[in-house]
This record gives C-alpha cells, structure tokens and sequence, in this order.
C-alpha cells in the first residue's frame, strides 16, 4: 500500500485506482447505503 499512497504504483490488477481509492470509505458505510451508492454509481456511469 506504501508504493500506492506514495508512488500511484499499483499492483496488477483489474481494479482501478479510483476504486482502490474509494475502497476504505466504502467499507465503512452500512449495507443500505452501499446500495444507494452503488445505484447511484450506475445511473452516473450509464450502464
């Protein structure tokens, strides 16, 4: 994670930068209002 924080160096992954950036606020959110984010996310995105 240092090389993340420090560098924007990331492992090889599918997994953008935006969502590793996005991922610790997320995880502390409750499960109702992932779900709103997640909606929201989708409409924003045009899926």
């Amino acid at each position: 994670m240092i090389a993340a924080d420090w560098y924007h160096v990331y492992p090889d992954s599918k997994i953008s930068a935006r969502a590793l950036q996005l991922s610790s606020a997320l995880d502390q959110l409750d499960e109702e209002d992932v779900e709103i984010i997640e909606m929201l996310a989708r409409r924003l995105a045009k899926e």
